[in-house]
């Protein structure tokens, strides 16, 4: 049968579906079965994104707890298999002030349910002795493996290392955070 059989057929509803591509679902020849079995993930390829979640916050000033200052600019994510990969995608944008001939320094985090993922470092350094003001949108990538099927808390913190203050969207703006299951 040509494609353009095929196309013609699936457009008007005069098809059957192969036995072999509904493996996983009761048989019957009652369309409503297709919606008491699970079709489920087995079959995508490595790669596929299996869902995704996305959180987005105005948050000003953020909870300072003496090391981190931990923020609402976080999300959760439950994968389906625990051999599925997280790809955490963060574009928080914090401003650090140095004191009058300090540097401004600032030691980012990706943490999940409390555990580090990925940290690093911002620095300016203050060469005039005037004090320092970074401002700096930040776009974080990070591909986790947590090997659960358990909720998994995405959140990002900072540490002000130098400086007398640190704050998540300095000029009003938004942060967000995106959350991929990746099939493995």
């Amino acid at each position: 049968m040509s494609n353009a059989r095929n196309l013609a057929d699936i457009v008007t509803g005069n098809f059957d579906v192969p036995l072999g591509a509904l493996d996983n679902v009761p048989p019957s020849n009652d369309a409503s079965a297709l919606t008491t079995g699970t079709l489920g993930t087995s079959r995508l390829p490595a790669g596929s994104v299996l869902q995704v979640v996305s959180n987005v916050t105005p948050t000003a000033y953020v909870s300072y707890d003496g090391n981190h200052i931990a923020t609402n600019l976080e999300a959760t994510i439950t994968p389906s298999s625990a051999s599925s990969k997280i790809l955490v995608l963060m574009n928080p944008s914090i401003s650090v002030n140095g004191s009058g001939g300090s540097n401004a320094t600032c030691l980012t985090l990706v943490k999940r349910n409390n555990s580090n993922v990925y940290h690093t470092y911002y620095r300016n350094y203050d060469y005039s002795g005037a004090g320092v003001y970074i401002s700096i949108p930040i776009f974080l990538s990070v591909l986790d493996s947590p090997n659960t099927t358990s909720p998994a808390l995405y959140r990002f913190e900072f540490a002000l290392q130098n400086g007398s203050n640190a704050q998540l969207n300095p000029d009003g703006g938004y942060s967000s955070v995106t959350l991929l299951e990746i099939a493995a």
